[in-house]
């Protein structure tokens, strides 16, 4: 089974759960819905009545379904191309866009051709189809790979899962209000004749609608007579919210391309750069019902639309965001609960050598699934091995943009985000801590690195291999040039670390880190040094004592007792500003439940005017806001 069925736990009140089990069960269960293949054609038979066509396209420039009906065999949609209709490259329901590539499909500029359809599932409740189709420029060159898993219920939902992958160039979608995902109504519809158009937030009209984001639009009007509608709606998980394109004349599309042409140009053109080899997912629905927009139950089959497509699915979901940097589609594993009040966010930085797709931080995610949380793990350019990766300006503002995305899509309490990473993620905790304080109420950083100079030459003396992936995004080995110089220190966390005095920062370093592991403890060591003030610092000798002995010295000996930190006890900790370091009995590792309780008791703070060292504070004191 695909992913449109997911089922989970009923997240709606008894009115919606009430009117779900009439939608979705109301058919007999010998075949609510059914594909059958005949010629080009994929028919749609929904109680043995035909609902639709899915057409190949073979004799046009693109697929698309056709002759959509009603229960009653009314049909909703505009024949094709019909003597001296307007636009004749609207055709039923299709996917298409202007500016994919430079070329434009919406007008049939390149052509997309089907490649096969595959009947998934059929006689059930969906019936699933999964579509695959190349666009191509007019030279014959591949621009986008098509995949897309359509989901047909009995209600007459349609959902589309639309995944495009990049060949072997960059694909930049433009600027424009000409797509994506649409329908041409018949012409009795359109609102010019009899229709009606309201979005989910109750502006009315097409010309109020037009170019606004919502999460659905619905369009009625009369066919013979008697009043039907369509519904599309947005899926909340989208890398943005889309717009509408819906007019008078029966044009009725959902597009997220079009930031600047769908507000006149009072936002800037915000185009859309899928890099090569890699993906794009969108999702919508499109719902066909009797009567109008009250009548079909919109509103309530929208939230139905939710819960089959995984919007609160138990789990993480992959999704992804635009880089308000490059322009560029940044992947991330995403959990936001259905939460009436605001809740925490987390979010998780994975290592050195690891992406997005990494379990590393799974704890961390189900504490968030437990505890209800919002979670985020993106990506921030992948492995730490090359210029666009490695505390550069494109990962450090990828990470912002995480932020953004989380709290536009979840109920994120601004006063509670927090930053948990682990070595290369830990690295980029504090450089975040330094460069962007203002996000944080708490960073957790466990075995950090925080000066790539000194890390390029311990990783070379020990033989290791992160020597040469520091020089590889550096452009060269320190000391190569002065831009290269540049670079070390700018990507460095000791750099950016004296901004982060106002913010509760958790540095932790196994002890035997550097022996057993990768990372000295002596980066620890030195980043709470650049957020204390001197009187609260290590000296050079007692830093240098803890790295070639994984030990305490002596006059610094203490006896702590933490029991989140289980069986790994800190065996030092020192507090100045609003930042605690940790030493503990251990390698180079995350204990995520020390991480996540710490997190747990953090505010969000206003610092003070001046900085004040919180040595003397006790030494139990897990710093946190007084401000509730």
């Amino acid at each position: 089974m695909v992913n449109c069925r997911d089922r989970v736990p009923a997240l709606h009140n008894r009115l919606t759960r009430i009117v779900a089990v009439v939608l979705f069960s109301v058919a007999p269960l010998h075949a609510a819905v059914e594909v059958e293949q005949r010629g080009n054609d994929f028919v749609v038979s929904i109680q043995d009545h035909e609902f639709a066509r899915y057409d190949t396209g073979q004799n046009r420039s693109r697929p698309f379904f056709r002759a959509v009906r009603a229960a009653d065999g009314t049909v909703l949609s505009r024949p094709i191309s019909p003597p001296g209709g307007d636009h004749p490259h609207h055709t039923g329901i299709w996917i298409a866009i202007d500016k994919a590539g430079g070329i434009e499909f919406w007008h049939e500029q390149g052509r997309i051709k089907n490649r096969s359809v595959d009947v998934v599932q059929t006689g059930a409740n969906p019936a699933i189809i999964r579509v695959r189709n190349d666009w191509i420029a007019p030279d014959g060159q591949l621009v986008l790979q098509e995949r897309t898993t359509i989901c047909i219920y009995e209600n007459r939902l349609l959902t589309y899962d639309i995944r495009f992958r990049a060949g072997e160039k960059d694909v930049t979608f433009g600027d424009t209000e000409e797509g994506f995902f649409a329908f041409r109504m018949a012409d009795s519809m359109r609102e010019e004749a009899t229709g009606k158009v309201v979005n989910a937030d109750g502006m009315q009209t097409a010309k109020a609608c037009w170019g606004k984001t919502s999460a659905w639009v619905d369009y009625s009007g009369q066919v013979e007579g008697n009043t039907f509608g369509v519904a599309i709606f947005d899926h909340p998980l989208n890398f943005r919210p889309s717009r509408y394109h819906v007019r008078n004349y029966g044009l009725f599309t959902i597009n997220p391309f079009g930031e600047r042409d769908y507000t006149e140009g009072h936002l800037p053109a915000r185009p859309v750069t899928l890099p090569a080899k890699t993906s794009l997912r969108l999702r919508y629905g499109m719902y066909f019902h009797p009567g109008d927009v009250e009548s079909g139950n919109v509103a309530i089959v929208y939230q139905d639309f939710l819960r089959e497509t995984g919007v609160h699915a138990e789990g993480e979901q992959e999704i992804q965001y635009r880089s308000s940097a490059d322009g560029t589609l940044q992947p991330a594993m995403f959990f936001g609960p259905a939460v009436e009040d605001p809740v925490p966010l987390l979010v998780a930085l994975h290592t050195w050598s690891g992406d997005y797709r990494q379990d590393y931080h799974a704890a961390c995610a189900k504490w968030c699934q437990e505890k209800g949380w919002v979670y985020i793990h993106p990506n921030f350019r992948g492995p730490n091995r090359r210029p666009e990766a490695t505390g550069s300006e494109l990962a450090v503002q990828d990470i912002v943009d995480a932020v953004k995305f989380a709290s536009q899509h979840a109920k994120v309490d601004p006063t509670r985000v927090y930053l948990v990473g682990t070595s290369g993620g830990g690295y980029m905790a504090l450089l975040m801590a330094g460069r962007r304080p203002e996000l944080w109420a708490g960073v957790s950083a466990w075995v950090p690195v925080v000066d790539l100079e000194r890390w390029y030459h311990q990783s070379k003396a020990a033989g290791g291999k992160y020597w040469g992936e520091t020089a590889d995004s550096c452009g060269g080995p320190p000391g190569a040039s002065e831009e290269v110089d540049r670079q070390y220190k700018r990507r460095s966390p000791i750099t950016w670390l004296e901004g982060a005095r106002g913010v509760n920062v958790d540095i932790n370093a196994g002890i035997r880190d550097g022996h057993e592991g990768s990372v000295p403890v002596s980066h620890a060591l030195r980043a709470f040094d650049t957020i204390a003030h001197k009187k609260d610092r290590f000296t050079e000798k007692e830093i240098d004592y803890f790295v070639r002995e994984a030990k305490v010295p002596p006059h610094l000996h203490q006896d702590i007792s933490d029991p989140t930190y289980g069986d790994k006890q800190p065996l030092y900790r020192r507090y100045a500003e609003r930042a605690r370091v940790t030493l503990f009995d251990g390698g180079h590792e995350l204990i995520p439940q020390a991480a996540l309780h710490w997190l747990e008791e953090q505010r969000k703070v206003t610092p003070p005017p001046t900085g004040i060292g919180n040595s003397s504070l006790p030494r139990d004191r897990i710093f946190q806001s007084t401000t509730e």
